[in-house]
């Protein structure tokens, strides 16, 4: 991992200009600079959770930017589309995605620890159904 804050936004300067337009830039931002802290010791572990993930470009961007940290390839993504599930397991082959609804306490307290949860753009779709 690049150790200079400079580095970092220019990497992500870069990185987030096909994001630019779907409202995540923020979250992602915020979420490196978490899993840069968290993961301050080489063993300690940072996995992501990701509820509400649609097509995995939030998990997978922040997993691409961190593959050193320990773990982060144990991170998750669960999105009750069927559809959108599939496009990430095929786009995203070394991460996991679960198909499920993330409000129904019976699939998330199965899910695990996790360091970071995240849930990004998603409330409007619980609300709207």
């Amino acid at each position: 991992m690049p150790d200079s804050e400079e580095l970092w936004n220019l990497y992500w300067e870069v990185r987030l200009q096909e994001l630019e337009d779907l409202g995540k830039r923020e979250a992602i931002l915020a979420t490196s600079q978490l899993v840069r802290r968290l993961a301050v010791l080489p063993a300690q572990p940072v996995r992501l959770l990701e509820l509400g993930c649609g097509e995995g470009k939030v998990i997978s961007t922040l997993v691409e930017a961190h593959d050193q940290v320990h773990a982060i390839h144990t991170s998750l993504g669960v999105d009750y589309s069927h559809r959108s599930i599939e496009k990430c397991r095929r786009a995203y082959r070394g991460l996991a995605f679960l198909e499920g609804d993330f409000t129904d306490r019976s699939l998330t307290s199965k899910l695990g620890q996790f360091e970071i949860v995240l849930l990004v753009n998603a409330l409007h779709e619980v609300f709207s159904a």
